[in-house]
């Protein structure tokens, strides 16, 4: 990988971990708590930080195109992720609680350099006289421990002498050992071109369950085993979920309460019937590119809905459903980008602002 190439991916691994810090004190300590508003904040700070940075560092001139990568979503407690709003969501995902547990994503996309992070914490208001559970708050800090020692092991691992399935078994075996599982299917997967993931990404699957179709028909990828090679790029989704099920305790029920807010066009082209889905596809496509978009934005626009339509039935949109643990137990994730390297990996999360001052 070339040095400005590496310099990008830096950049958006520095921008998205300022952003997610921000954001998260401002939740903590500034009583900013509408799930909303925190999602257009967080998108709004991707890229003013990212226009800041690029000057400060002189790199403007040699950036052509920012992007959002990945929408900023907050996902609360039993919520898998990919959430932003929904007007029947009311106060249990749309406003942030006391001891709520609280997932944000986001991503940023710098000349087809994409860094994607993902962090859970519990916002805990020392303001009132709350009652705590120490019970929880003891397996709240348990699960995101856990999260961290799989972070730091999977990226001084992510180098060309490992497999995709060293990797499973490590993440599996862990959560295991601390009385928990990753939530079925998880996928990480390798970054190509100028997309996050395309049929041709390289997947690394925890938990992997075969699931089939009406017609009998494998729904999901193989888990096929492969070696990392040296600067392949992969999102790594650390998606956990505490053992609630004394009869199966691998066995977890998701429901989807709600309809998609997040699609990403895909590597695949359609010729589409309709004026008012070529208006759509064209669009976001010029205002995106390949990256994700929230419809939250359009979806009060009814020849949008139905460019939406069409897109969906001709399978060249990606979507990201929001799902939820019917048991209502947590669900916790860590989410980063790493560049496979000789010996280990480079963990984009991990970049502070000054070592991108040295090594610029």
């Amino acid at each position: 990988m070339d040095s400005l190439k590496f310099k990008k991916y830096k950049l958006a691994g520095l921008v998205c971990k300022i952003v997610f810090t921000d954001l998260k004190h401002k939740i903590l300590n500034d009583n900013y708590h509408d799930v909303l508003s925190i999602c257009k904040l967080g998108n709004k700070l991707l890229l003013e930080k990212c226009n800041e940075l690029s000057k400060k560092y002189l790199l403007e001139t040699f950036i052509n195109d920012v992007k959002i990568a990945f929408p900023t979503s907050i996902s609360l407690n039993n919520c898998v992720g990919n959430y932003i709003y929904e007007k029947e969501g009311g106060p249990d995902f749309n406003l942030i609680k006391p001891n709520d547990l609280v997932k944000i994503e986001l991503g940023l996309n710098i000349d087809n350099c994409i860094n994607i992070f993902g962090e859970s914490f519990v916002y805990t208001d020392h303001h009132h006289d709350y009652h705590h559970d120490h019970h929880h708050d003891h397996h709240h800090d348990k699960l995101l421990k856990v999260l961290d020692k799989l972070e730091s092991k999977i990226t001084k691992m992510a180098n060309v002498e490992t497999t995709n399935d060293d990797i499973k078994i490590l993440v599996e075996s862990f959560c295991t050992e601390y009385d928990c599982f990753p939530v079925e299917n998880t996928y990480s997967y390798q970054h190509t071109l100028d997309h996050l993931q395309t049929d041709e990404s390289k997947y690394i699957v925890t938990n992997h369950q075969k699931y089939y179709d009406e017609d009998d028909n494998l729904v999901g990828g193989e888990d096929i085993c492969f070696d990392l090679e040296e600067n392949d790029v992969f999102t790594i989704n650390l998606s956990i979920i505490p053992n609630g099920n004394e009869e199966n305790e691998k066995e977890h029920v998701y429901i989807e309460k709600y309809q998609p807010h997040l699609y990403k066009y895909n590597e695949y082209y359609h010729n589409f019937k309709l004026q008012s889905s070529k208006q759509f596809y064209s669009y976001i496509k010029k205002t995106h590119g390949n990256n994700v978009f929230s419809m939250i934005d359009y979806k009060d626009n009814v020849k949008y809905r139905m460019g939406l339509k069409e897109s969906l039935e001709n399978g060249v949109l990606n979507t990201y459903p929001v799902l939820f643990n019917k048991e209502k137990l947590p669900v916790y994730f860590k989410k980063f980008t790493l560049i496979v390297g000789k010996e280990k990996g480079i963990n984009l999360s991990k970049i502070t602002e000054n070592e991108f001052n040295l090594n610029n």
